[in-house]
């Protein structure tokens, strides 16, 4: 469906279509959406055309607009006054203006957040900036979402970048004052650990080397324990030869494998059945046959 701007009353037989009668209904809205029709969208919007209309499968206006792009972002955005837009569409809104980037999106949108208290829904929005690259994660920041700050999670950015081993990204936060050894929160559950530190999501990661290497080039504590008193030695699994390169580099930058975890296993007793290479790696490490034992400053403390 292509519809000319200046001709956006070809929608009325759409709009009888759904309901049976000759008037422009809210579905109007979502079928210029879907048609890519910027001026149209405007001059629904400036009619008076409700956005609250939900299709039988749940989906909004906005949820519409989101998926169509900035340029459409940017149009509704500028056609609606400060108040017509929930928060929870806003973020919406916001991913998609993140993650093209769309700076004029942004900016659109900015007049939407007064009076708003979008704390909870900007640090969600980091994964988006970061698809953005640095331009859309300086915006978020300087509009006062913190690198270093959990979600609703418990996780950081650096720590999602770090598992995944996004090493620019990793350095990126860095750079910008998110500590080494940020700590998963208190409201971490699931696959993450409270205490955990970048260096054990590297640790869970598949592609672990560079990410260790930068965070221990930053002075991450290699003999950082979790919640457990698990250290990142004690939850990599050498899925590959890159997984031996990260203990190597852990136990070079002073990674005891004499740590215990609160259950009093040691290192090498959290090592898998069957993981034979880091089992013999670890034990061959020249420090395996001189006990020691972390200092107190290693102990967690999540956030």
């Amino acid at each position: 469906l292509r519809l000319p701007d200046e001709n956006w009353d070809q929608l009325r037989p759409l709009a009888a279509w759904f309901y049976g009668g000759e008037r422009l209904g809210p579905a109007t809205l979502h079928i210029a959406v879907d048609a890519g029709e910027p001026g149209v969208v405007s001059a629904l919007l400036e009619s008076g055309l409700e956005t609250s209309w939900v299709t039988a499968r749940g989906e909004t206006f906005f949820h519409r607009v989101a998926t169509s792009g900035g340029a459409m972002v940017k149009v509704v955005a500028d056609e609606l006054s400060p108040g017509d837009i929930l928060l929870d569409e806003l973020e919406l809104l916001f991913r998609t203006a993140l993650a093209e980037p769309s700076p004029g999106a942004l900016i659109s949108l900015e007049k939407h957040l007064d009076g708003l208290d979008w704390g909870a829904v900007r640090q969600s929005l980091w994964s988006s900036a970061e698809r953005g690259g640095e331009a859309a994660m300086e915006w978020l920041q300087n509009h006062g979402a913190l690198p270093s700050e959990q979600d609703r999670g418990g996780l950081a950015p650096i720590h999602l970048a770090a598992s995944q081993g996004r090493v620019n990204l990793v350095r990126w936060y860095l750079s910008h004052g998110v500590p080494p050894d940020t700590r998963v929160g208190q409201a971490g559950s699931g696959f993450w650990t409270p205490g955990e530190t970048p260096l054990h999501c590297a640790a869970h990661g598949h592609e672990p080397v560079e990410v260790t290497r930068a965070l221990l080039a930053s002075k991450a504590n290699p003999n950082a324990q979790d919640l457990h008193g698990r250290t990142p030695l004690m939850v990599l699994k050498a899925h590959s030869t890159r997984h031996l390169e990260a203990a190597g580099l852990l136990l070079a930058a002073g990674a005891t494998i004499h740590a215990r975890s609160t259950d009093g296993k040691g290192v090498l007793d959290h090592v898998q059945p069957g993981d034979d290479a880091l089992r013999s790696f670890l034990s061959a490490w020249p420090s395996a046959s001189a006990p020691a034992s972390p200092s107190p400053s290693e102990s967690p403390t999540p956030g």
